[in-house]
């Protein structure tokens, strides 16, 4: 996990990074809210990369390490592909489709052995409602506008 996590914390410290950068031009009520899950996403990767670099550090004195297989790999670079693909697809047909699209393709993406039909109900339902829940959370209560 050490170098999987180094790698994570590294792109998500990058990604939330470039969101706090972008979130300057949004109204400022709408930008408080951003900056500070921004900051707190920034914060979250900086200590994950810190808890790796300890693991490391420990892992050293035992002589072991670890390697990420090529199938992991795949995985990281399909998962940050298809991030950035639902933030540009997001745009164009808008939040609650490319949410419950994204969702059920990372789902069962991300869990391939699975495929009864009732987890694929599942994971449809696990998409919209979360989905929905987003939009009505932030879009409905907290007011920040989404695409």
């Amino acid at each position: 996990m050490g170098r999987s996590d180094k790698i994570s914390g590294a792109l998500l410290f990058v990604f939330f990074g470039a969101a706090f950068l972008y979130a300057r031009s949004f109204p400022p009520l709408a930008a408080t809210y951003v900056f500070i899950v921004n900051f707190l996403g920034m914060f979250l990767a900086v200590a994950l990369l810190a808890s790796s670099f300890l693991k490391d550090f420990k892992k050293r004195e035992h002589g072991s390490a670890e390697k990420i297989s090529r199938q992991g790999w795949i995985r990281i670079v399909v998962t940050f592909a298809a991030t950035i693909s639902y933030v540009m697809v997001m745009r164009i047909i808008g939040f609650i489709p490319s949410t419950i699209i994204f969702g059920i393709c990372m789902i069962l993406y991300l869990y391939l052995g699975r495929k009864s039909v009732r987890y694929c109900v599942v994971s449809v339902a696990i998409a919209v409602s979360v989905a929905l829940a987003l939009f009505f959370i932030f879009g409905r209560l907290l007011f920040i506008p989404l695409p």
